[in-house]
């Protein structure tokens, strides 16, 4: 089966945008034998007709639409989550549920993905670490909506080139990172290091500091690798989940702990 894509935008600023992601879409070789078409609104100027007698009807024989906006990128696909199933799970670790699961095993042997199951991971490290909100899912009217925030919204409060600037601090600091947490976790009791291998370089940095620094907070852990609070915070709950740490005591003057939390301690977060 293949897919008519439509992509959604008007606006002239985002005009090399649309053109470079559809000529992705069609060009790449693997994509490209899972696409049929993907529409721009370069491909046909609303000169002699209103908008909407054009439009409309492609968007009505539309299979997945993206849309380009201002504030975010939209993805919206028909369907459902599965029976039972909340967009909380969405975010959480489970199983995969593929709709095509021949499409999605062409797309692990060819390594176009690492993991089955690990694409909204991946997408909210991705986020996380470039300093964006988390991502939204919205499922209404049988569609399932994944919005990603733009680097120039209000809740990041940054300029784009204010965010590029952090971004290529960021990597340079995360390849540092990388070399300091493989030479300097032999301290680290094996049971942990075990767990800690699954994780990414970034999570075992953030893991690593703390465990040098027992009572600073997810903020100078931003400091020292160039992240966003917001983005250590996304890291230390993927920890928190792997029972790898957790926080004793009240948020300014506590203290991390590492392993799993007691059951029924108070004060432990």
């Amino acid at each position: 089966m293949k897919y008519r894509i439509f992509i959604s935008s008007v606006q002239s600023e985002f005009a090399s945008e649309r053109k470079n992601l559809k000529r992705y879409l069609l060009s790449d070789p693997l994509l490209g034998e899972y696409v049929e078409s993907v529409f721009i609104f370069e491909d046909h100027p609303a000169a002699k007709k209103r908008p909407g007698d054009i439009y409309l009807p492609k968007l009505a024989d539309t299979d997945i639409y993206i849309g380009l906006f201002g504030a975010q990128y939209g993805n919206r696909v028909p369907g459902e989550l599965p029976p039972g199933k909340t967009v909380a799970w969405f975010f959480d670790e489970h199983e995969s549920m593929p709709f095509n699961p021949l499409i999605t095993a062409a797309f692990y042997h060819a390594r176009y993905i690492e993991h089955v199951g690990s694409g909204i991971e991946d997408i909210e490290v991705a986020c996380a670490e470039a300093g964006l909100p988390q991502t939204t899912v919205d499922v209404r009217n049988r569609t399932i909506v994944h919005t990603i925030w733009r680097k120039t919204t209000k809740e990041t409060g940054k300029t784009c080139k204010k965010t590029t600037k952090e971004n290529e601090a960021t990597t340079k600091e995360t390849v540092g990172t990388t070399k300091e947490i493989s030479l300097t976790t032999k301290e680290i009791p094996l049971s942990l290091r075990v767990h800690l291998e699954g994780f990414s370089d970034v999570a075992r940095a953030i893991f690593k500091f703390f465990w040098d620094h027992r009572e600073h907070s997810a903020e100078s852990a931003a400091k020292e690798f160039g992240l966003t609070p917001d983005g250590v915070r996304y890291h230390i709950k993927k920890l928190k989940q792997g029972n790898l740490l957790h926080h004793e005591g009240p948020t300014k003057k506590g203290r991390w702990v590492f392993g799993s939390k007691p059951k029924g301690k108070r004060g432990a977060k």
